[in-house]
């Protein structure tokens, strides 16, 4: 059987047991606290820079669109370009013709044939 005085030692070491344990607890809420209020600003930090990057994408899709645009014009342009090489090549090679007939002095089909 215990003695009131072991009695009375054993339930202040209880006491003494359950301070240090609700300290520490305290300690941790508080560090818990503090580590919550970093995510809060690690989470704003993250949605500013996703609206950032949502804008960007914004930006770049219309960038692209007036890529696009000017590629497709690029290419009409192109194509109007050939068409009038082709031609010219065609009127070329008759001047070519023609000054070859010339200079030969002959007719027929400007290749020196006459």
């Amino acid at each position: 059987m215990m003695t009131p005085e072991e009695r009375w030692r054993k339930i202040e070491n209880a006491l003494q047991t359950a301070a240090e344990l609700h300290a520490d607890n305290e300690r941790r809420h508080e560090a818990l606290l503090a580590d919550r209020a970093e995510i809060n600003v690690l989470h704003k930090d993250l949605l500013r820079s996703q609206i950032d990057l949502y804008k960007s994408q914004e930006k770049l899709a219309a960038t692209m669109g007036t890529l696009t645009q000017a590629m497709i014009s690029v290419n009409s342009t192109m194509e109007t370009l050939t068409q009038a090489m082709i031609s010219v090549s065609g009127k070329w090679d008759r001047v070519l013709d023609l000054a070859e007939k010339f200079l030969l002095g002959g007719s027929g089909n400007g290749r020196g044939n006459q």
